[in-house]
This record gives structure tokens, C-alpha cells and sequence, in this order.
């Protein structure tokens, strides 16, 4: 199999047989600016998906012969993030992280970048979704190089990972988004949002340019799904 050179040949190695079959590949795709091929088959989102196990594997250094550089990122509240995350992940739960983020990209490194949440069921696809859309524009003129091509979600996110790799959780804790102990917090995000929301219109971007931006819709509430 010939390593693919572009986004276009990226995405089409990711989504081969190959990469549908199982969380963990029997082979990389090596090479700079070609994303190892991780995922598995997931018909309803636009950003593939990795198991658990890959991402074990990822942390354990198993899956490549040399050493990429794997950035976690934790799309959960503060308060969930604070009472357990997997070891080395940052949160980036707002817009405005994630733009600040972007913007200290470190060029010309081969990074692999996981997104999840409580699930993977709302936060962490929007949010990679997000991502995606800022680095097509960051790097338009550069079409169809992206700054992050191995881009991935965490299927069943930090709760089933959790589940199986308490070991590799810092703290080793696990609070839930509904957690009655943090109500006022979860209401605090719920308002964040619903402001964010209202106010963002069209208006200039970091990135400079100018576009309509499209908030995360408000779908969440205090029960055990749709996180």
C-alpha cells in the first residue's frame, strides 16, 4: 500500500477495510503529513473514530515505530475535567480554546489529536468538527494540507475509557456531567453557552476572515445520555 501525500488520499486510507475492521490497525501509514490509520467504520460522523484500545495503545507508544506525538484533548466541563481525565489530556471546552490552541500549532510536528467527552455522543464530534473547519480555513491557500490531518474522536469517550484504563486516569475519578454536587457549575456552562449562542453572529475571526460562525447547539441536559 502506497502511503498516501494528501488529505484526499488521507481520507480515503482511513476509510478503507483495512482501517474499518478493528480500533487497532496492523499497519501505519508512516511518512510526514500522513496520518497513521486508526479508525474504525462510523457511518454518522464526519471525523472518523478510535477505540478505546487504540488509544491505550497510542499512550503506550505500541502502535508506531517512531515515536508521533499524541495530543488528548477533553472536551468536558472544568469540573468533570478536574475530577478525573486520562493522563496527559488538556481541556479545551470552549471555541476560544480551541482557537487559541490552534493558533500555537506547532508546525512541522507529526501530531495525532484525540477529542472526546463524557461519551462522544454531542460535545467532542462538534467540537472536532469545529477543528476541522478552522484548519481548512487557517491553511485555505495551502489546500488540501491541514495542520491536524489525524484527527480523531474517542468512541465512547472518557466514561468507557475509564471503564477499562482507570490505571492510565489522572486523577483515577470519574465525575459525571449530571453530577448533583456540581449542579451550579453545569448551569454556569448551560449560560456560557446559551450566551455564546445568541451573540455570535458574523464578525471577524482570529484566522481573519470573515464568515458566519456556528455556535454548539444547546441540546444538553442533566441526564446519563447525549453528552
Amino acid at each position: 500500500m502506497t502511503a498516501p501525500t494528501n488529505a484526499v488520499q488521507l481520507q480515503m486510507a482511513e476509510s478503507a477495510p483495512s482501517c474499518q475492521k478493528s480500533g487497532v490497525p496492523a499497519k501505519l501509514i508512516d511518512g510526514f503529513g500522513n496520518a497513521p490509520c486508526l479508525s474504525f467504520d462510523s457511518s454518522t460522523d464526519m471525523i472518523p473514530r478510535i477505540s478505546t484500545e487504540t488509544l491505550s495503545s497510542l499512550l503506550d507508544n505500541q502502535l508506531h515505530s517512531r515515536r508521533l506525538e499524541t495530543t488528548i484533548v477533553d472536551c468536558r466541563f472544568r469540573y468533570e475535567f478536574e475530577g478525573g481525565h486520562v493522563a496527559g489530556a488538556i481541556n479545551l471546552h470552549t471555541e476560544d480554546l480551541i482557537d487559541s490552541w490552534l493558533l500555537t500549532a506547532k508546525q512541522g510536528t507529526q501530531q495525532i489529536v484525540v477529542l472526546h467527552c463524557e461519551h462522544s455522543v454531542f460535545r467532542a464530534p462538534k467540537m472536532a468538527q469545529y477543528i476541522r473547519s478552522r484548519d481548512r480555513a487557517m491553511n485555505l491557500k495551502a489546500y488540501p494540507h491541514l495542520t491536524y490531518p489525524s484527527l480523531y474522536i474517542l468512541d465512547g469517550g472518557y466514561s468507557k475509557f475509564f471503564s477499562q484504563y482507570p490505571e492510565k486516569c489522572s486523577p483515577q475519578g470519574y465525575v459525571k456531567m449530571d453530577d448533583e454536587s456540581h449542579h451550579m457549575s453545569f448551569n454556569m456552562e448551560k449560560y456560557r453557552i446559551q450566551q455564546a449562542k445568541s451573540s455570535r453572529g458574523r464578525r471577524w475571526t482570529r484566522f481573519g476572515q470573515k464568515h458566519t460562525l456556528r455556535p454548539i447547539p444547546l441540546q444538553m441536559k442533566r441526564t446519563s445520555c447525549g453528552k
